[in-house]
């Protein structure tokens, strides 16, 4: 007679082997979902197989394919009503008797909670600082965002979804941090409610407590990309008043030789125009209020170099790596592209010098701040430090 027990894959757990040869009782303490095997060898095989008898929370399963001589028996250990509990099982053998009392040892849900209220960075990001843990380890966790009522029905974008990052190893709550960079995302600059869900390899959820805050967005200067802006997430929220946005999109057009100088915000405005009056679907709206980010965000960087944007991509880049705590290969990799791309922007910034002297200082006359290369090499020095 040989028996064991399978613990449930994801808790990590070694096979627990039981000796049932012998008469007597024995306790075993397992978690809830783990299964007893029992495997019996010799041509009474089948016989002492019929014979085992069990009490409790134990749940026959489907046995593995037994060759010639070998019977096997499984059975789950369920607790009582998947928590805690004990179950029994006795094993003739030989004339004798051997007893197993099984305790079931319960999955406890995942737990999750803010520390802190999220707050906005000056990047338009949102700092989430929340502890979270499991007996046997968080597989998800998430920040989800939702609008109060039923306003979220009439969204044209879903939601956004805030990755978290996992606590690491161990079953005492973790505390982490994260910076979502939500800027962009449709939903920003609006009041929603934010609850962090966790969930483990069993399933099982566990939720924070629901904040009411404003998504951070993006700050724009220009009162074009402004305004757009400003529409587009009038459109995302609102989608049948979207006449009222067409409205104001005409609107921006009056005394184009004022306000909108340049040919191609005039064109772009036309254009968004048009796509409202032709949209015949929630796709077509979700377009329309795509073509509004992508213009406002034109209109306030079209002057933008190319290696600016490179750049800032680096930024991003090495800052998020920074919030989810990656791999100090991954950072000094990032931070290596940071150098480089800051180097060719300075690089161009040389070449340009004479054509791109601060304004506002010449008409001050005050001298213009300058840093140089090795001040900025020395910063990322720091910052990497």
């Amino acid at each position: 007679v040989d028996g064991w027990i399978d613990p449930p894959a994801y808790t990590r757990l070694p096979p627990v082997m039981l000796d049932l040869a012998r008469a007597g009782a024995r306790d075993v303490s397992v978690p809830v979902g783990s299964v007893l095997v029992l495997r019996f060898a010799g041509q009474d095989g089948e016989h002492l197989a019929g014979n085992v008898e069990t009490e409790g929370g134990l749940h026959p399963v489907a046995a593995a394919q037994s060759g010639d001589g070998i019977a096997e028996r499984r059975y789950e250990v369920a607790g009582r009503g998947g928590g805690a509990g004990m179950a029994r099982v006795g094993v003739a053998a030989d004339g004798d008797r051997a007893t197993l009392a099984i305790a079931a040892i319960p999955d406890d849900p995942p737990a999750i909670d803010f520390v802190d209220k999220p707050e906005a960075t000056r990047r338009g990001g949102l700092t989430i600082v929340y502890r979270a843990g499991d007996d046997y380890g968080v597989t998800q966790a998430q920040g989800i965002v939702s609008l109060p009522g039923d306003a979220a029905e009439q969204a044209l974008v879903p939601a956004p979804v805030i990755a978290l990052p996992l606590p690491r190893g161990g079953e005492e709550p973790q505390e982490l941090r994260t910076t979502a960079d939500l800027a962009a995302h449709p939903w920003a600059g609006a009041d929603v409610r934010l609850t962090l869900v966790a969930r483990d390899a069993a399933g099982q959820e566990g939720r924070s407590e629901t904040l009411s805050l404003t998504l951070p967005q993006r700050a724009f200067i220009n009162p074009v990309a402004r305004a757009l802006v400003e529409q587009r997430r009038n459109l995302v929220f609102r989608p049948h008043d979207w006449r009222d946005v067409r409205m104001a999109l005409r609107a921006l057009r009056i005394a184009p030789e004022r306000f909108t100088p340049e040919a191609s915000v005039y064109l772009g405005l036309v254009t968004a125009e048009k796509l409202l009056s032709n949209a015949r679907d929630q796709q077509d709206l979700a377009d329309a209020a795509e073509c509004l980010w992508n213009m406002g965000v034109v209109i306030e960087d079209g002057d933008a170099s190319d290696t600016e944007k490179a750049l800032r991509a680096a930024q991003q880049a090495l800052q998020e790596a920074i919030d989810r705590n990656a791999p100090p290969e991954e950072v000094a990799r990032l931070a290596q592209e940071l150098r480089e791309a800051l180097n060719r922007h300075l690089s161009e910034m040389a070449r340009n010098q004479s054509r791109n002297r601060d304004q506002s200082a010449q008409n001050s006359g005050q001298p213009s701040r300058t840093i140089t290369p090795e001040e900025l090499a020395a910063m990322i020095d720091r910052m990497e430090r």
